[in-house]
C-alpha cells in the first residue's frame, strides 16, 4: 500500500470500487443495467420498440421463476405450520464462513402459539464439513438448560430446556411467544475450504411440552456453507497474446475487437440453474471464439447471458472466450457474474470478476514537486504539478504527497481538478514545517485513489529529493538562516525628538534609474501629510536626511557599501548609515538591495529652496541601480504643535515566493507570510490615553503593491500592522516609481496599547504578484522607513520640580527637599540652580538622587552650596548608553530653619539656567519648572491636661464601675485658625482606645463638657509583685493613660500627656488588695452619702466628684455612681475574701 492511504500500484479491482458511480453515469446515458440473475431494464430510447420490450419481459419472467425456487436468507420469523402449535427454527437459517478454520454463530429459537414449559432439540449436520464447537444457553426464560458436548456426539447437537417456578419449584408454563433458547458456534473443518452441509432438526428425537401435555410442532431447517462453491475468473488478451486483467487501447483503435476469456469453476457442490452474465460499457459483444453460444444478447450488444440447467458436479469448469468491439472511449469495466443453486442445500451462490479495457483516456503524471528550495523551521507551501499526457480531457483525481525526513509530512488534496489534454495544473498540498535539517525524499502521486480511468495506470508517481550539506548556495534543503527574505533585519529607532516640530518626506521628481533627483520646496508633495511640502521662514532646521534606494548591487565584488559618489547641491556627501539585504541562498545571493542615508542638515535652509541630489558615479552592471531617492526634513517652529517623533531606518527584503520561468517554470521558494514579516519598534508611549491627541505612522517601502492594471485580481495585498491592528492595501507603486508610502492615523491603536509595551509596526509580504513577460511573478518588497509622530495634550516635554512644593517646619528643624524630574522622554543629563532666603533657611548639604542612575552610571559635575548668597548649584550626567524616563529624584537638599515663626522662603529654580539633555545629547525643549516654598510654622501645639473624675476605680468586668476621664482643662495657646482642638484621642493603658464624643469646648461647665470627657470600663487590674500580699509590700500599679490632642492648624499640630488611673479589684474600698470587713466598714461609715451633699463645693472642670477631703467616700463608692448604698455593699458581699495578688 501507498502511504497516506494510496496504493503503491494501481489496483486492478478498480471496477468494483467504482461500479456504483459508473452505473449511475450509465443510467443517465441510457445503457442497460442488469441484476446478477438476469433481470433487465430497457434502454430508454428503445422503449418505443414493443418487440424489444416483450423480449425483456419474457426474460424477466423466466428468471423470476428461479427466484421463486430460491428462499433468500431471512431474519424474519417463519410461520407456524398448519396443524401445528409451534415451530423450531435457526437464525440465520443459511449461514456461511469464507474459508477453512473460520466460525460463525447461529441462534436456536422456538415460536409457539400456546404456552410451553420444556422441550428437547436435536440438530444434525455433516461432520467434518461443519463442527459445532460450543453452545451458549439463553437462561432468560428457560433457566433449566443442558446440552450434550459435541466431542461426544460429532454431527449432532442436543439441547434440553425447561422452566420452573415456586418453592419448591414446580413445572410452570411460559406464555405463547417467541423464545431464544441459545447460540451455537459452528466451525468449518474442511481443509479444502469449500463444502456445504444441512443443519437439520431431527424431529423424531425432539419434543415440546406444556404442563398439560405435548405441544405439536414443526421445524425450519438451515444450512452451512464453507467457502464459495463457485469461482469466476475473467481476463482480456493483450498485444502479446497473454491473458491479463487490463489493457489500454489508443483512441484510433475504436472499431477493433478485443478478446475476453471467462472461466467458471464449480468447486464443492452440485450446481444447478447456473446463469452467467457479462455486462460491457464501451464495448459491444461480437461473437464467440470458444464455448457455447449465449442464450441471450441484448439489443445494444452490451449484455450477454448463458444458462446451464445442471446439475454441474464439483470440479467442473466452463470456459467462455468471446470477442467484443470497441465503440467508446474511457474505461470499460467488463464484469462477468455467475449465479447458481447448490443442489445439496438449496442455497444461492454467486461470484464475479472483471477485466478492463481503457480507450483514449487521460494519462496523469507528476511533472515536479515545488518549491525547489525548502527551509527548515519555516512553513513551506508544498505544490504538486500534474500533467495530462493522455488522449482525452479528465480530472486530476486525489493527489498525495509524502515526505520522508525533516520531521515528515503526509498530505492528500481531495479536490479533483479538471485537466484538459496536454494541460498541466498546480495542486496545493498545504504548509510543511520541517523540524529537522536533513536530506529528505518527496513522493507525489496523481490520482492516488485510482478514481480516474487512465491510459497508463503505472506512471502516476514521482520521487524527488532535497539535500543539505550546510552550503546555502548549493543546497536545496536549507536551514532557516539561509532564507534572507524572512524579516531578519528589524528596524529600530535611530533618531528621535520632541518639541514644536514638523516633518517632511518627499521623493521629488525621482524615477527608477534616474541618478539625479530635484526636491522643490514649496512644490513637492509631503508624503507624510499628503500636502505641499513647505518650510516656514522662521523655522530652524533640526535634521535633513537624504535616502538613496538601490538594487542589483554585487556586494561580494565591490564591498558592503556602494560608492555612488553622491553630491547634494554640488557638495560631496558621505554615507551616514547603510542598510542592505540579500536573498541568502542560490547564486543570486551575490546581489544586494539596500538604502543609503546621508546627513544633509547643513545644506537645507528655512523658506523656499530647490535641492539637487546627484549620483556622480554612473550605473554599471553589478554596481547597483538607483531605484529612487527621498529627502526627510525635520524643522522647529512655534507655529507647529508640540510633537514627539521617532525615526526608524533599515532595509529588510521580504518575500513569500518566487515563480521562476527560466530553465522550466516552477516555484523557487514559497513560505508563509508569517515567515516574511519584519518589524519597526518604537519606544513605549506610556501617557494616559486621554493625553494622546493624535498619532501618525508613516512607512515607506520599495517594490510593494503595484496598482492596477499591473497586478492580477487574485493578488493578495501586502499588509501593515500596528499594535495588532492591520491595514491593507498599502504602499501603492507603479512601474519605474517603486517607492510606496503610507500615512496611517494610529491614534486609537496607540491609546489602546498596554502601558509600557513598545509600539510595534509590522511589514508583511502576502503573496503579491507583479506582471512580467506575460506571467505573474511574486518577488516581495523591501521595508525601509517607519516614522511615528505623536501629538500629546501636554506642553511639557519634561518637568523639574521642588518636592514637596510647600514645606512647613518648626523653628530650628532640619528638613529635606527633593529636586525631581518627570519625563516621558529619555533624559541623559540635568543642570539646575536653586535660590532661597538666607534669613529664613540655610542649605546644609546636597546629595545625589537615584533618577539618573547609580554612582557607577553617572558623573556629578557640579555640587555647590553658596550659603552667603542663598544659591544651590547641581549638574549630573549619565556615562552609559541610553537615557531614563519616568519620574525620580535628581538630588536631595538638606536645610535648617533659622528664621522666626511665620517666616517664608521661596525655593526657586532658575528657569533660564535649567538645562535637561536627552539621550541623543540634544537639549530638551519645553521644560516646565515647578518651584517650592518653606514656611516656619507659627501654629503652636495644644496643651493636653488629662484628669480623672474619681480618685479610685474598680474592675468593672462583672459589676458596674464606670471610669470617667476628662480632657476639659486642656487648651490651645493660639487664637483663631490653629487655636481649636479638633481631635481628642485616649489610650487607656489597658490595650483599649477611644475618642471623645461631641464638641470640645474649652472652659466648659455642666453638660457642655460631655465633648471633652470619656467613659471607660477597666476589666483588669495591675499588682506588683504578683503573689505578694499588701502587708508584705505588694501594691496596686496604676494604668498609664495617654491623652492626645490635635488642633486645626495648617499644618495641624499634635501633643500628648499622661495620667495614672488607679483601678482596684471589685469590692476593695481601702486599696489593700483584699475584700473584707475593712472595706465594709468604709461603706457602713459613709452610708447614704452623696457626691452633692450640702456643705461641699460643686466639682469644677475635670475635678473629683467627691470634692474636698472625701477620699474614704470616693473609695466606698465602689460603682462610681456618687451614692454609697446597698449597691456598694452588695459588691463587697459578692467578692468577700477576694484578693488582688
Amino acid at each position: 500500500m501507498r502511504e497516506n492511504g494510496c496504493p503503491l500500484a494501481k489496483r486492478l479491482t478498480w471496477c468494483k470500487s467504482m461500479r456504483g458511480l459508473k452505473e449511475k453515469r450509465k443510467r443517465k446515458e441510457g445503457r442497460y443495467i442488469n441484476n446478477p440473475l438476469g433481470g433487465e431494464k430497457e434502454k430508454m430510447e428503445n422503449k418505443k420498440s414493443g418487440k424489444i420490450a416483450m423480449g425483456m419481459a419474457m426474460a424477466a419472467i423466466m428468471l423470476g421463476s428461479i427466484f421463486a425456487m430460491i428462499a433468500p436468507a431471512s431474519i424474519a420469523q417463519p410461520p407456524v405450520p398448519t396443524g401445528k402449535d409451534a415451530i423450531y427454527y435457526l437464525e440465520p437459517d443459511n449461514s456461511t464462513v469464507p474459508d477453512y478454520c473460520n466460525t460463525t454463530t447461529v441462534g436456536v429459537w422456538v415460536k409457539s402459539d400456546v404456552p410451553i414449559q420444556n422441550g428437547v432439540v436435536n440438530i444434525t449436520y455433516t461432520h467434518c464439513c461443519a463442527n459445532i464447537t460450543s453452545y451458549t444457553p439463553d437462561l432468560t426464560h428457560f433457566e433449566d438448560q443442558s446440552w450434550a458436548p459435541v466431542a461426544q456426539t460429532p454431527g449432532r447437537l442436543t439441547v434440553i430446556f425447561a422452566h420452573w417456578s415456586g418453592s419448591p419449584p414446580v413445572p410452570t408454563n411460559q406464555p405463547a411467544g417467541v423464545y431464544h433458547l441459545g447460540d451455537f458456534t459452528v466451525h468449518c473443518c474442511d481443509t479444502d475450504g469449500c463444502c456445504v452441509s444441512n443443519l437439520l432438526f431431527d424431529v423424531g428425537t425432539m419434543s415440546l411440552y406444556n404442563v398439560s401435555g405435548p405441544v405439536p410442532f414443526g421445524v425450519d431447517n438451515g444450512t452451512f456453507t464453507c467457502g464459495n462453491p463457485i469461482e469466476v475468473t475473467k481476463y482480456v488478451k493483450n498485444e502479446t497474446g497473454a491473458w491479463v486483467k487490463e489493457i489500454s487501447k489508443d483512441i484510433t483503435e475504436i472499431g477493433t475487437n478485443v478478446t475476453f476469456k471467462t472461466t467458471v469453476h464449480v468447486k464443492c457442490c452440485n450446481l444447478t440453474n447456473l446463469v452467467i452474465w457479462d455486462n460491457m460499457t464501451g464495448l459491444n459483444f461480437s461473437g464467440m471464439v470458444a464455448g457455447p453460444a449465449p442464450n441471450y444478447v441484448s439489443p445494444d450488444n452490451r449484455s450477454v447471458r448463458w444458462n446451464f440447467a445442471g446439475p454441474l458436479p464439483p470440479c467442473n469448469t466452463i470456459t467462455l472466450i468471446f470477442n467484443a468491439t470497441i465503440v467508446d472511449t474511457g474505461r470499460d469495466c467488463n464484469v462477468q457474474n455467475a449465479t447458481g443453486i447448490c443442489e445439496e442445500t438449496g442455497v444461492v451462490v454467486s461470484d464475479e470478476d472483471e477485466a478492463s479495457v481503457i480507450v483514449g483516456a487521460p494519462d496523469l503524471i507528476v511533472t515536479r514537486i515545488d518549491p525547489r528550495y525548502v527551509f527548515e523551521s519555516k512553513h513551506n507551501m508544498m505544490t504538486v504539478w500534474v500533467k495530462n499526457v493522455g488522449q482525452n480531457d479528465g480530472f486530476t483525481g486525489n493527489t498525495s504527497l509524502s515526505i520522508t525526513g525533516g520531521g515528515g509530512f503526509i498530505a492528500k488534496n481531495t479536490t479533483s481538478l479538471p485537466i484538459a489534454k496536454g494541460e498541466e495544473v498546480e495542486v496545493r498540498m498545504g504548509w510543511w514545517h520541517p523540524t529537522v535539517l536533513e536530506n529528505v525524499t518527496l513522493t507525489a502521486t496523481a490520482d492516488c485513489d485510482d478514481d480516474i480511468d487512465e491510459m497508463d495506470e503505472t506512471n502516476n508517481m514521482r520521487n524527488e529529493t532535497r539535500n543539505t550539506t550546510g552550503d546555502c548556495i548549493v543546497d536545496d534543503m536549507l536551514p532557516h538562516t539561509c532564507y534572507g527574505y524572512q524579516g531578519q533585519h528589524p528596524m529600530d529607532t535611530v533618531i528621535k525628538g520632541a518639541c514644536n516640530r514638523s516633518l517632511i518626506y518627499t521623493t521629488g521628481d525621482y524615477k527608477r534609474g534616474n541618478d539625479t533627483v530635484h526636491f522643490t520646496l514649496p512644490g513637492d508633495l509631503n508624503r507624510i501629510t499628503n500636502t505641499t511640502a513647505n518650510i516656514p521662514d522662521t523655522a530652524t532646521i533640526k535634521l535633513a536626511r537624504l535616502y538613496v534606494y538601490y538594487d542589483w548591487y554585487k556586494w561580494k565584488d565591490y564591498g558592503a557599501v556602494p560608492d555612488f559618489g553622491m553630491t547634494f547641491n554640488g557638495n560631496p556627501i558621505s554615507v551616514d548609515a547603510s542598510y542592505a539585504d540579500t536573498k541568502g541562498f542560490t547564486t543570486m545571493d551575490e546581489y544586494q538591495n539596500g538604502m543609503l542615508a546621508f546627513d544633509v542638515t547643513e545644506y537645507v535652509n528655512p523658506g523656499a529652496g530647490v535641492y539637487t541630489a546627484n549620483r556622480t558615479i554612473p550605473y554599471a552592471w553589478g554596481k547597483g541601480k538607483t531605484a529612487g531617492m527621498a529627502l526627510l526634513i525635520v524643522y522647529e517652529d512655534p507655529s507647529v504643535p508640540h510633537i514627539e517623533y521617532y525615526i526608524d531606518e533599515g532595509a529588510d527584503y521580504l518575500a513569500t515566493f518566487y515563480y521562476k520561468d527560466s530553465g522550466g517554470h516552477y516555484w523557487q521558494y514559497y513560505v508563509h507570510p508569517d515567515n516574511a514579516t519584519t518589524t519597526a519598534t518604537f519606544p513605549c508611549i506610556d501617557n494616559p490615553p486621554e493625553e494622546i491627541m493624535n498619532a501618525t505612522l508613516f512607512t515607506a517601502t520599495l517594490y510593494a503593491n503595484p496598482e492596477p492594471p499591473y497586478k492580477p485580481p487574485e493578488s493578495k495585498e501586502e499588509t501593515l500592522y500596528f499594535n495588532g491592528a492591520s491595514k491593507s492595501p498599502v504602499w501603492p507603486t507603479a512601474p519605474n516609481y517603486e517607492i510606496g508610502t503610507d500615512s496611517w492615523n494610529v491614534t486609537s491603536e496607540l491609546q489602546a496599547n498596554d502601558p509600557c509595551n513598545p509600539e510595534v509596526a509590522e511589514f508583511q509580504e502576502r503573496d503579491s504578484y507583479y506582471w512580467a513577460y506575460g506571467r505573474p511573478y511574486g518577488n516581495g518588497f523591501m521595508a525601509t522607513n517607519a516614522i511615528l509622530i505623536v501629538e500629546k495634550d501636554t506642553k511639557c516635554t519634561a518637568t523639574i520640580s521642588v518636592e514637596p512644593n510647600a514645606t512647613i517646619v518648626q523653628p530650628q528643624d532640619q528638613f529635606d527637599v527633593m529636586i525631581n524630574v518627570s519625563s516621558g522622554w529619555p533624559i541623559y543629563g540635568v543642570e539646575y540652580y536653586l535660590t532661597y532666603n538666607t534669613s529664613v533657611v540655610r542649605a546644609e548639604t546636597q546629595n545625589k538622587g537615584p533618577f539618573l542612575g547609580n554612582y557607577s552610571d553617572t558623573i556629578v559635575v557640579i555640587n555647590d552650596i553658596d550659603q552667603a548668597n542663598g544659591k544651590v548649584s547641581y549638574a549630573e550626567t549619565r556615562k552609559v548608553d541610553g537615557g531614563v524616563k519616568g519620574e525620580g529624584t535628581v538630588a536631595t537638599i538638606q536645610f535648617t530653619a533659622i528664621g522666626a515663626r511665620g517666616a517664608v522662603s521661596p525655593l526657586d529654580l532658575l528657569d533660564l539656567d535649567i538645562i535637561i539633555v536627552d539621550e541623543d545629547k540634544q537639549e530638551v525643549c519645553n521644560v516646565c519648572v515647578e518651584d517650592g516654598t518653606v514656611k516656619i510654622n507659627d501654629n503652636r501645639p495644644p496643651v493636653p491636661i488629662p484628669t480623672s473624675k474619681h480618685r479610685v476605680n474598680n474592675v468593672a468586668k462583672k459589676y458596674p464601675c464606670i471610669t470617667k476621664l476628662c480632657a476639659c482643662k486642656s487648651y490651645d495657646p493660639d487664637e483663631g485658625k490653629g487655636g481649636n482642638i479638633s481631635y481628642v484621642r485616649w489610650d487607656f493603658g489597658d490595650g483599649q482606645y477611644g475618642t471623645s464624643e461631641g464638641e470640645f469646648i474649652e472652659n466648659c461647665t455642666g453638660a457642655e463638657c460631655e465633648g471633652c470627657q470619656k467613659e471607660h470600663k477597666y476589666e483588669s487590674w495591675q499588682w506588683e509583685p504578683w503573689g505578694v500580699p499588701y502587708n508584705e509590700g505588694g501594691h496596686y500599679v496604676p494604668f498609664n493613660a495617654t491623652l492626645t490632642l490635635t488642633d486645626d492648624g495648617c499644618p495641624e499640630e499634635t501633643n500628648s500627656s499622661f495620667l495614672d488611673v488607679t483601678v482596684y479589684i471589685a469590692g476593695d474600698a481601702n486599696g489593700d488588695g483584699r475584700v473584707n470587713i475593712l472595706d465594709a466598714v468604709w461603706v457602713g461609715k459613709h452610708w447614704g452619702k452623696r457626691c452633692d451633699d450640702p456643705g461641699y463645693p460643686e466639682p469644677g472642670r475635670c475635678c473629683y466628684y467627691w470634692t474636698g477631703d472625701r477620699e474614704q467616700q470616693d473609695g466606698a463608692d465602689l460603682n462610681n455612681d456618687c451614692v454609697i448604698n446597698i449597691l456598694d455593699a452588695v459588691i463587697i458581699g459578692a467578692n468577700w475574701g477576694h484578693v488582688a495578688w
